[in-house]
């Protein structure tokens, strides 16, 4: 089912309908363009709040004043969506759109207003096709593959459905896969693995076929999450690279089954944009070093399969960086931390994760002493901007050091 976000114009009965229905039919042909919105008819402050089933998004045209109580009582039928209010310069429309946006902030509801004097296409249609990727976003599933029961959601994927799925199942259907299937995946791989040829077939067959298993529990709506470490120490190989694989496939992925960072990651393939998981390794003069080895195959070349870090298994991901200016992201529910830098060349090291890189930024020690946490998400800063206007949405504030 497709998602549709509904419009809701509201008018005072006081004002005559002559006054505001001009701006009711601009509103009308702003909107026909996009085909997931619901136009409903007009509410006054004496019609009944109608009854809608669960919605996400509310899009609240406020064609006169005298309508904030008409969207407070809305507010309070509906508070878990999302509330867009739209307002002009006349008919008293803008003073009733802040008052119901105060209401609607002080009682914790998500809202955001667009204001223009005259109604324009222009701003309504950008606000638009943000909050549809973020009905793109809450229509996702999370699939957590680990052979634990319990997980916890960050706050904002509390309304994203969550599926299990067990290892010892996963394990189970490996032979399922056919040689065909295998083959392919390998002569896709032959194009990106510049050391594929001298790795141990057993082994690397092993990998491609945890892959295509996996690949049947996920669609192109799954949220990852694998719990990885648990997986080697029980079947003696890594779901690294089926990890970056679908990274690579636009299927966000997150090793170490740490959803807090599957969210950002999660986000920013919403949005389009790739990005990195990373273990924060170390901090020298001037730079970062960020290190892990599950990075989406097309963000990376010179890419080569080598043993895991910690358990010297096959396989963990190692290749450069086709990225330059990134951001270094860390999310919580209420905000997001955003350090800017560029990539810059480090000495590998053999006791470190395999994919490594130095980040410079204006003051690396102010990271240490801020950071929440120890991932963090590596993402291009071309990003920044979308992310900026998705999260703004959705009332996470932003903190960018520059």
């Amino acid at each position: 089912m497709i998602r549709k976000i509904i419009a809701i114009p509201l008018a005072s009965s006081v004002h005559e309908k002559k006054r505001w229905s001009i701006f009711l039919q601009k509103y009308r042909d702003i909107l026909s363009r996009f085909d997931n919105i619901i136009f409903h008819n007009v509410l006054t402050n004496i019609s009944p709040i109608p009854p809608l089933d669960n919605p996400r998004i509310l899009l609240l045209i406020h064609l006169t004043g005298g309508t904030s109580r008409i969207a407070k009582n809305i507010f309070n039928k509906y508070r878990n969506a999302i509330f867009i209010l739209i307002a002009h310069g006349f008919q008293n429309s803008l003073p009733s759109a802040l008052s119901a946006r105060q209401y609607i902030r002080r009682n914790g509801g998500i809202v955001k207003l667009i204001y223009n004097t005259y109604p324009s296409g222009d701003k309504i249609g950008k606000t638009i096709e943000m909050v549809s990727k973020i009905l793109d976003f809450y229509m996702s599933e999370i699939i957590v593959f680990t052979d634990n029961d319990v997980f916890e959601k960050p706050k904002l994927l509390e309304k994203i459905s969550m599926k299990i799925v067990k290892w010892s199942e996963v394990m189970r259907t490996l032979n399922e896969v056919s040689d065909n299937d295998v083959k392919d995946i390998l002569a896709m791989l032959s194009n990106k693995i510049v050391n594929i040829d001298s790795l141990d077939t057993e082994y690397l067959f092993k990998i491609i076929r945890l892959y295509c298993a996996m690949r049947k529990y996920v669609s192109d709506k799954s949220f990852v999450a694998v719990d990885c470490f648990n997986f080697i120490v029980k079947y003696g190989f890594t779901p690294c690279l089926p990890v970056a694989m679908l990274n690579s496939e636009n299927i966000p992925a997150a090793c170490e089954a740490d959803i807090n960072s599957l969210l950002l990651i999660s986000i920013l393939s919403t949005l389009g944009y790739k990005s990195w998981i990373a273990n924060l390794t170390a901090i020298e003069d001037g730079y970062i070093v960020f290190s892990h080895c599950t990075a989406s195959l097309d963000i990376l070349r010179k890419i080569e399969l080598i043993n895991h870090f910690e358990s010297s298994k096959p396989y963990a991901v190692k290749g450069v960086f086709n990225l330059s200016n990134v951001c270094i992201g860390r999310m919580d529910n209420e905000k997001l931390d955003v350090y800017l830098g560029k990539i810059v060349t480090v000495n590998d090291s053999q006791e470190r994760c395999r994919i490594q890189i130095g980040i410079s930024i204006s003051n690396p020690s102010e990271i240490l002493e801020n950071v929440t946490g120890n991932h963090h998400i590596i993402f291009s800063s071309n990003a920044l901007d979308s992310l900026k206007s998705f999260l703004d949405l959705l009332g996470i504030k932003i903190n960018i050091f520059d």
